[in-house]
């Protein structure tokens, strides 16, 4: 056993570019929750990922070595070479498992569980399983064999709200082990402007065009405030593509031009972080009204922002609890333009001291990384 005296070494493999941004967001807000962490404790934190993986790339890390190894690129002859001995050796990686030794790794965290080293492994969600409509049999299979892994040869089983852990404890009949971690996303104060990206009022939904984020209840609404009178801006931003529904996009965007909303919901794409964090910062009302989430970054933001948010009415939502919120049925537009209009005419929120809105959120991290490392802790109790 380790001692806790002795710097103990854990290890995050990123064996890939993802094109979930929620993933992607999620690893950088633990990695640099734990870079701005400065109380005392006995790890030392490496991150692996490819050479070809931009993630970090504009981040300068105090605390947190970054290696970027062929050994974890997309493809070429070393991705090849890792992808074989995978296979060959049923799923023990001795490529990875060399690299990961040379640096003395102890704990494997947010990873896919190896022999040899003590594993925290995330369960993101169990949307197959509460949506598998969305799914189809051969991702259902994929996923339940994955999550079947983690609770066979992990020794945490790691998630992002209670909501989740309900979901856990139901899929594997297992109490014991499972921690929550609320995520706090990494915001850049620096990068906040004064002024407004655009002169006047708007509501955004920057969700990406994932069926379950369920956008045609955005476009339903705003026909119905339309209807009354109302003209305010809805933009839209994130990937357009759902490999699930390829056509998810096109429909959501032929049902805005056939209600004749191409004035008023407008698409603007897959913005970078500073455009798009400026834009949630200056919205006049967040709204995510999607129908599953493990746990909501865009929910986050607007809590640390302190911006008016209308959510769907779902268990997580409820659990994640913004101070300036309403919630919905996510499946009644009627309902959605309602408390549009409630919250347009509500005086509370986005309007906060940004010192305040800082020191908050650094308290938030603090508390995020604090409870990562009694996680850590854990291991060795």
């Amino acid at each position: 056993m380790v001692q806790k005296t002795e710097n103990i070494n854990v290890g995050f493999v990123i064996s890939h570019t993802s094109n979930w941004l929620g993933e992607v967001n999620y690893f950088k807000s633990l990695i640099t929750a734990l870079d701005e962490f400065e109380k005392k404790h006995n790890y030392k934190f490496y991150v692996f990922l490819g050479k070809n993986n931009p993630i970090f790339d504009n981040i300068k890390f105090k605390r947190i070595k970054i290696i970027k190894t062929s050994l974890l690129n997309n493809f070429g002859l070393f991705s090849y070479l890792k992808k074989f001995s995978s296979f060959l050796f049923k799923n023990n990686d001795l490529v990875l498992i060399s690299l990961l030794k040379k640096y003395s790794i102890k704990i494997l965290s947010h990873y896919k569980p190896i022999k040899g080293f003590k594993n925290i492994c995330w369960f993101p969600d169990f949307q197959h399983v509460h949506l598998p409509d969305n799914f189809s049999k051969k991702e259902i299979n994929y996923r339940n064999k994955l999550y079947n892994n983690y609770l066979k040869n992990s020794d945490i089983f790691l998630v992002s709200s209670k909501n989740s852990k309900k979901h856990l404890i139901k899929f594997s009949k297992k109490k014991k082990n499972i921690k929550v971690l609320n995520f706090v996303p990494h915001i850049d104060f620096s990068l906040l402007r004064k002024k407004r990206p655009y002169h006047k009022k708007y509501i955004l939904t920057p969700n990406q065009f994932w069926i379950h984020k369920n956008h045609k209840v955005i476009i339903e609404s705003y026909k119905i405030l339309k209807s009354q009178g109302y003209k305010i801006k809805y933009f839209l931003t994130g990937s357009n593509y759902d490999h699930r529904n390829p056509l998810h996009f096109k429909s959501i965007m032929k049902k805005i031009e056939d209600y004749k909303l191409k004035n008023f919901v407008l698409y603007k794409g897959v913005l970078n972080y500073k455009n798009l964090i400026n834009l949630i910062f200056h919205s006049e009302i967040i709204i995510n009204p999607s129908y599953f989430e493990g746990w909501s970054t865009v929910v986050e933001e607007a809590k640390i922002l302190n911006k008016k948010i209308i959510l769907s009415n779902i268990d997580v939502h409820k659990e994640q609890n913004p101070k300036y919120s309403y919630y919905f049925d996510p499946n009644n537009p009627k309902e959605l333009s309602q408390k549009i209009k409630l919250q347009l005419k509500s005086t509370k929120g986005n309007n906060t001291k940004f010192k305040y809105l800082k020191k908050n959120y650094q308290k938030k991290r603090d508390y995020f990384s604090s409870n990562y490392i009694s996680i850590l802790n854990n291991l060795y109790n």
